[in-house]
């Protein structure tokens, strides 16, 4: 779902309180009659990861889901990318139809997963779209891979990737998972939503997280917020355009600081899932990033 010191004060809400997803929505396609390609890639460590691949045109935009979500978070948006692209959605391994038994989880083995579905489809030039989790993810794919990556679009993620992690307050969310996960994941939702979101959407999200194995999805989570992210993204040189929710501050200044390549826009009035509580408006916010990032 998202990376821990973004999100401070949701982690502040869940330490004060102590405390079968629905069907795959149909992916549309940019032309009527057209069906996307489904098929499965396999990763470094024996994993199947599931994919979805639809348009042509280059750069091609790979869609990478945030933590215990799955590629049907992008329906809404690979049709408004597919116009001009190639859009690949991905399921990352633990998540939706991709394998789950890896031994040991981390932002390199899902950099893996990137790397298998991309040489499997001949993917030469790319731009990244990482959604929460996968902020760190897309991060370190374009550190691993130079070559294919020319820029990157976070989304509602890496708000302050110079602020150092809190182990104890991490801790202790971890813990709160770990004693009652469907509870706990329910404060965090909530607390990364405005109240004025759309309740149909909030318990889409609720149960597509809530349906998540814990013993999968609390490590990746702790995996995911132990990496250095500060010091992938210094060593980021492609352009990074980031479109974040004004729900919680992003420290612009300072991402620049790092990574001088950075740019901010924001999406207001909407929280954690922009592509699904403002579709309209998101899709717009996207094609125009991925348009400025193939003129570079």
């Amino acid at each position: 779902m998202m990376q821990v010191r973004t999100f401070a004060a949701a982690v502040g809400v869940l330490v004060a309180c102590g405390g079968a997803p629905p069907p795959a929505p149909a992916v549309a396609t940019a032309s009527a009659g057209a069906s996307p390609a489904e098929g499965t890639a396999v990763s470094a460590d024996g994993l199947p990861i599931f994919y979805r691949s639809t348009g042509s045109g280059e750069p091609t935009v790979v869609l990478v889901h945030c933590w215990g979500c799955s590629s049907d978070e992008w329906a809404g948006a690979i049709p408004a990318l597919a116009t001009n692209h190639r859009v690949i959605a991905l399921d990352l391994a633990g998540h939706g139809r991709s394998g789950k038994t890896r031994k040991a989880w981390s932002v390199p083995a899902f950099v893996g997963d990137l790397r298998a579905v991309m040489d499997k489809l001949g993917v030469t030039k790319a731009i990244l779209v990482g959604h929460s989790m996968s902020g760190p993810i897309v991060v370190e794919a374009a550190v691993e891979m130079p070559a294919k990556i020319v820029g990157l679009v976070p989304i509602d993620t890496l708000q302050d990737v110079g602020h150092p992690e809190d182990a104890a307050e991490n801790a202790q969310l971890f813990a709160a998972f770990r004693a009652n996960f469907a509870a706990t994941v329910e404060q965090l939702v909530r607390a990364v939503v405005p109240r004025t979101a759309d309740p149909a959407v909030i318990d889409r999200i609720l149960a597509f997280e809530r349906a998540n194995d814990p013993a999968i999805a609390v490590p990746i989570l702790e995996a995911n917020w132990s990496f250095p992210t500060k010091e992938a993204f210094a060593k980021v040189a492609v352009p990074i355009i980031s479109i974040n929710a004004d729900l919680f501050p992003t420290n612009e200044a300072g991402n620049k600081a790092i990574s001088p390549q950075y740019q901010l826009r924001l999406i207001k009035g909407v929280g954690h899932w922009p592509m699904l509580e403002a579709p309209d408006r998101f899709n717009a916010l996207l094609v125009q990033a991925v348009a400025e990032l193939t003129a570079k």
